[in-house]
């Protein structure tokens, strides 16, 4: 390390980058660790990566060496990392464009009161309640009083499952939860209605967005 130059290498700045490269996963797998092995990083860097052997040498001041730019590398590397995708603390997760209709009346209700009561947990219960009367309002309107009895937002829900299914390949993934009957939204929903179930915001978001691509499917204007 020059105080002035910074660090001095006798690899070319490919080799460097191939090799340090190599450093960040054996720390991550705690194959490397200050309280096991310190010093020991060149032994284990080659029982784990052996093609490197012939090209880990001993620093040899006389020979040829090459200052590495490693700052600005890392410094591009922050630049290019894809930042991370936070869940969405909208109800819904999106805006919706629905058919003007009963189902759109109580979908925008829904929005304004949570709007206006995000930060109170005590609505929570509400608004679990309300998922499950959105999809039943949904399910009558659907079928326009073919189906009447109470049973009507479970075949509602049985049937966009296989027509979401069918024709809809770019659901968000928690959808493809419900769709690959990795969850029960129809029990999830009941609970809600019964008051049979912990009411979290992180619950009830997922739970809205399902139903979101539910609503899109049928009632999109």
């Amino acid at each position: 390390m020059d105080q002035e130059k910074g660090i001095v290498s006798n690899y070319s700045e490919q080799d460097a980058k191939e090799i340090l490269g190599k450093v960040p996963a054996l720390i991550k797998d705690k194959a490397v660790t200050t309280r096991d092995n310190r010093g020991e990083l060149k032994k284990i860097l080659l029982e784990k990566y052996p093609e490197l052997e012939g090209r880990v040498v001993q620093f040899d001041a006389a020979r040829k060496n090459m200052v590495l730019d490693i700052q600005g590398d890392l410094q591009e590397k922050r630049i290019r990392k894809t930042p991370v995708t936070k869940m969405s603390n909208e109800l819904f997760g999106r805006a919706l464009m629905l058919k003007p209709g009963k189902v759109n009346d109580l979908y925008r209700a829904l929005v304004d009161i949570d709007t206006r009561t995000k930060e109170d947990d005590a609505v929570l219960p509400f608004i679990g309640m309300a998922l499950r009367l959105l999809i039943e309002v949904a399910a009558r309107m659907y079928y326009q009083g073919a189906v009447e009895d109470d049973q009507v937002a479970s075949k509602f829900l049985k049937e966009a499952k296989n027509n979401l299914n069918q024709t809809d390949k770019n659901s968000l993934s928690l959808t493809n939860d419900w769709l690959s009957d990795r969850m029960n939204l129809n029990a999830i929903l009941q609970k809600y209605a019964h008051g049979n179930i912990e009411y979290t915001r992180e619950g009830i978001l997922a739970t809205s967005k399902i139903v979101a691509d539910i609503l899109d499917h049928y009632f999109k204007k």
